[in-house]
């Protein structure tokens, strides 16, 4: 990977505001997506609750991965999906994650699929959302296609 494109460092903020109920809005660079409290832990559900957010950050940083490297490969794709799942316990007094899986399903034609599955493959070695949280929860990949499923 060509380091003099990246910078060296990069900073994201973002702010959550309380609603005055059971959730709110969280703001970053003039986008806003809600969160709510679950249901089961008496909240209202109006929105996505964290865990729904931080899965989609993980399937949103691996999808714009895949596609970064799909696109410099020149592959192309009719459909990819990215579906990650987390597996939360409660142990002892407290719940925590004891893993996720995170499953690439492809849709490209044949002369297309490896160079997308490469892709893939590519942008589960340096998604660094993945990377940064590997170390204190365990996660599974798995790149599909109607054809062939792989573990990696």
């Amino acid at each position: 990977m060509n380091r003099n494109l990246y910078n060296e460092k990069i900073d994201y903020n973002v702010s959550a505001v309380w609603d005055g109920e059971t959730g709110g809005p969280v703001n970053a660079n003039g986008y806003q997506v809600r969160f709510n409290t679950p249901l089961e832990f008496n909240g209202k559900g109006k929105a996505l609750c964290p865990d729904q957010l931080f899965l989609a950050s993980i399937s949103g940083c691996l999808m714009t991965t895949l596609i970064s490297f799909k696109n410099r490969l020149g592959a192309e794709a009719k459909n990819i999906e990215i579906t990650s799942k987390a597996d939360i316990e409660l142990q002892g007094n407290f719940y925590r994650i004891i893993g996720i899986e995170c499953v690439i399903s492809i849709e490209a034609s044949e002369e297309n699929y490896d160079a997308v599955k490469r892709s893939g493959e590519l942008a589960i070695e340096y998604c660094y959302i993945t990377r940064s949280t590997q170390s204190a929860i365990p996660i599974q990949f798995k790149i599909k296609n109607t054809n062939e499923e792989t573990d990696i």
